[in-house]
């Protein structure tokens, strides 16, 4: 071979394993903290009722293709708490944080909490706005199937209510997360129900799950005593192929909507809940 030839190889070469390198996803580590971003005008207010939702923004990209973090944000108007799935944090290109814009645009404190990064895209993962004090955070790491793509966090948020606390568990699942039978092919959702089954109450379990209503895990949760689904509990249409989820333990929802619309690929799931006082809980 020429030497001209060796030359053009090892350039393809090199620049095929830059391309490769740059396009990996790098898992983030565990974290935990207190309280979360919040501009010091921005009131944080303890109160025992409460609209929260869940919302896979999908970067802030809807069906047009066009990124729309305003658009969101509308959306996102009265909520108290709102779990987000697929949130885009910095980047090189000098992108904002899209739970740092969203929580200025609302007056919300702001938490935005990477599960992986890659070179070109930047950060990406949760996020959670609120207007209630927060007491702690944590992030927790789930088991994956050793695809960098089926990496996976979820975030535990205490929130002060004025009473007793509220343990909120926020999670995005993989969908691949489901190739052997049973619990072992569920080893992400088995695991955030197990987490959420085991928190003090009141808790929140919310997020995309990719597990429509006729997985059995999903069924077995809405089963079990003392949990409660919310669009289930207050009769309100529920799309049959719907992934994105809000359980609540400890609290009564009195409204609540799965809301299609023009922001994201999926619908933002809230609901209006209240605190269940002790005396009012089922034995």
């Amino acid at each position: 071979m020429k030497k001209s030839h060796k030359i053009v190889m090892a350039i393809i070469m090199v620049v095929f394993l830059v391309g490769w390198a740059i396009s990996q996803r790098v898992e983030s580590p565990p974290d935990s903290g207190r309280g979360m971003e919040a501009d010091a005008a921005v009131p944080l207010v303890p109160k025992r009722k409460l609209r929260i939702g869940t919302f896979n923004i999908h970067r802030c990209e809807g069906d047009d293709e066009r990124c729309d973090v305003a658009r969101v944000a509308k959306l996102l108007e009265g909520m108290d708490v709102v779990g987000l799935n697929e949130v885009a944090g910095n980047s090189l290109w000098g992108a904002t944080c899209q739970t740092e814009e969203l929580g200025g645009r609302l007056e919300m404190a702001w938490l935005f909490s990477p599960v992986s990064t890659r070179l070109l895209d930047g950060d990406f993962g949760n996020g959670i706005l609120t207007k209630l004090p927060v007491r702690s955070w944590q992030k927790i790491p789930l088991p994956y199937n050793g695809s960098r793509r089926s990496v996976r966090a979820a975030l535990l948020v205490v929130l002060e209510t004025g009473d007793r606390p509220i343990n909120l568990l926020l999670a995005h699942l993989d969908h691949r997360d489901k190739e052997l039978p049973g619990r072992e092919g569920h080893k992400q959702l088995d695991t955030v129900i197990s987490l959420f089954l085991a928190l003090a109450e009141p808790a929140i379990l919310m997020g995309d799950f990719n597990a429509f209503p006729n997985d059995p895990l999903i069924k077995e949760l809405q089963n079990t005593q003392g949990v409660t689904e919310v669009i289930a509990e207050i009769g309100a249409d529920a799309a049959p192929r719907r992934v994105d989820w809000i359980f609540i333990r400890g609290m009564r929802a009195t409204n609540a909507a799965a809301v299609e619309n023009d922001a994201s690929d999926h619908p933002i799931v809230w609901a209006d809940v209240e605190i269940q006082p002790e005396s009012e809980k089922p034995n």
